[in-house]
């Protein structure tokens, strides 16, 4: 027995110590820049990353202070063979001293070619670029990461830790600026904002619900209407549903409800109406006005073909008490594709041609002058690193 206890022993003695998952972190290097001569550097470092496909970060400072005067990548020229140069994809690599950021983003145009020549994707520890600063007044301020994502190899965004770093040569910085406030009264838009997947071939169907939002102080809605449009050679509609009218009034004064709900697929048009007609009798029943976020309808479309639209909502009417005013709306764009993934320019084929597209666009959030749906492949609302590497991904599908 005793043998058997030894043996055991020593084998367990022989065994690896098991390792704890170290972070995995961007962080700034010097992490701390005290009373530095007029022109300094900094690194910005990757740590114990695994599988890593691109990469996307925001460094910002207080401009009052400092100026960045150069901004030189790394990493990924340093993993990448001279000979495949051509194939690192630069989003985003420059400065703006005006509001005191720097921007990085790379990923490879052809993440096929990357991963059989061998350096797709990248482990280790790295650094990304390197910061060329000038000390431009008297204040501290943090170097402060902003935006960040690295994405993996499935376009999906890891987790990590961002270390910020600091500068000092007096005080802290002046606050930032409040943000503009909203103009409109209420908000008319679609959920989900966009319904891309190849997969939704002709005879596939699916719903989206039209939402309202009130973002300003008013006094109640009296009634709603809005009209939707789309493209009728993609699109049909075969259902709709109304919620609103139904879910702010009792079940037993439904019948106080004046509801009209149409469709013409030969123009692609949907119309809705939504009033009661007893308006004295819903204000003395509590359900009249009516206030808050709402889902307006949901309505349900019929795919008839391969391509894109959008599904656009417009001509909304409400009014509000007590002056039964017309409330100022903002509407905000739906977008159905089936189109390939990565497919930007519609001709069945991902390729260079798309990843430059999406470079036209890149940094670009929702409602944003350059903003594209295409772009925006994985419908997150702002056309980033994760969108390039999922057009990297599909490089090379062709329908």
């Amino acid at each position: 027995m005793l043998f058997f206890v030894l043996i055991s022993s020593s084998f367990m003695m022989l065994l690896p110590a098991s390792k704890a998952v170290e972070p995995v972190r961007v962080y700034v290097d010097p992490s701390s820049v005290v009373d530095p001569p007029v022109f300094f550097n900094v690194s910005v470092k990757l740590e114990n990353v695994l599988d890593l496909a691109g990469v996307e970060w925001q460094l910002k400072w207080d401009p009052t202070v400092l100026n960045a005067v150069n901004i030189t990548e790394v990493m990924f020229h340093e993993v990448t063979p001279q000979s495949d140069w051509d194939n690192i994809q630069r989003n985003w690599l420059d400065t703006d001293n005006v509001i005191g950021v720097a921007r990085y983003s790379y990923v490879y145009t052809d993440g096929v070619k990357a991963r059989e020549n061998g350096y797709l994707p990248i482990s280790g520890n790295h650094t990304m670029a390197i910061i060329e600063f000038q000390v431009t007044g008297v204040g501290n301020c943090t170097l402060d990461f902003t935006d960040s994502v690295l994405g993996d190899m499935n376009a999906i965004p890891m987790d990590h830790e961002n270390a910020n770093g600091f500068f000092s040569n007096s005080v802290a910085p002046p606050p930032q600026p409040p943000s503009p406030e909203e103009s409109a009264d209420v908000l008319v838009y679609l959920d989900p904002h966009q319904v891309r997947n190849e997969s939704l071939g002709p005879q596939t169907t699916f719903s989206v619900a039209v939402r309202l939002d009130s973002i300003a102080n008013h006094s109640g809605m009296l009634y709603v209407r809005f009209r939707l449009s789309w493209n009728s050679t993609l699109l049909e509609c075969v259902n709709a549903t109304d919620v609103i009218m139904h879910e702010v009034t009792p079940q037993n004064e439904w019948d106080n409800i004046e509801l009209s709900m149409e469709w013409d697929n030969a123009q692609g048009r949907f119309y809705y109406n939504g009033i009661f007609w007893d308006m004295q009798r819903a204000l003395s029943g509590g359900y009249e006005p009516f206030f808050g976020n709402h889902t307006i309808a949901v309505i349900t479309f019929q795919v008839k073909d391969f391509g894109k639209c959008l599904l656009h909502p417009y001509d909304f009417r409400a009014a509000s008490l007590p002056s039964v005013s017309v409330l100022l709306y903002a509407t905000i764009d739906g977008y159905f594709a089936n189109t390939l993934n990565g497919d930007l320019n519609f001709d069945n084929d991902v390729n260079v041609l798309d990843a430059i597209l999406l470079a036209k666009s890149f940094g670009t959030r929702f409602l944003n002058t350059n903003w594209s749906e295409d772009a925006d492949t994985n419908g997150d609302g702002i056309v980033n690193i994760l969108d390039a590497i999922t057009l990297c991904s599909c490089f090379g599908h062709f329908r």
